[in-house]
């Protein structure tokens, strides 16, 4: 008769076990949830410092951009012309969105410790989609000064080729 006692002890054991181990998953998730955060915040303190350089880099390049188109139409005796207006409306513009841009990272906290998991995602999808247009306008730019570069070096060619045909001519 004692074997029918013992077993009753194996229910009450198996319900402790059950309650002990509903506790603990329930602290596994909370922490989970605080890591989680935790790599949200660091994720999204980088974006925030990338897209900061870069935005940084951006206005320098533009500059850099803009020096060397007019070289490149000064050169070519275009600095007076409907391309070099387009030119200044197109820059302008994107020194506009820059500025924009600019005060959309002024404005975002640094201290994200008190936002909620999803404000986080929220916030770095709009980081990630700041970076996206200030790479697209980086891109421009670069492109931009590598078309001036080419053109530059075609227009030193050509000067070159017209003064070695000069001197054949006047030998």
């Amino acid at each position: 008769m004692a074997d029918p006692h013992w077993t009753s002890y194996l229910g009450i054991v198996g319900t402790l076990t059950g309650i002990a181990g509903s506790i603990m998953g329930y602290i596994s998730l909370k922490r989970s949830a605080q890591i989680k955060a935790l790599d949200l915040r660091i994720e999204l303190k980088r974006a925030e410092a990338n897209v900061r350089s870069k935005h940084q880099s951006l206005r320098q390049l533009m500059n850099q951009a803009n020096a060397s188109r007019r070289k490149v139409a000064s050169a070519k005796g275009l600095f007076s012309s409907s391309f070099m207006d387009k030119w200044n409306a197109e820059l302008e513009a994107d020194g506009k969105a820059c500025e924009q841009l600019k005060t959309e990272l002024a404005n975002e906290p640094t201290d994200y410790d008190c936002l909620s998991s999803k404000e986080l995602e929220s916030k770095l999808i709009a980081c990630h989609k700041t970076e996206l247009k200030i790479q697209s306008l980086l891109d421009k730019y670069q492109a931009s000064i590598a078309n001036d570069s080419e053109q530059a070096r075609q227009l030193q060619q050509d000067k070159q080729r017209d003064f070695e045909r000069r001197f054949r001519e006047n030998r």
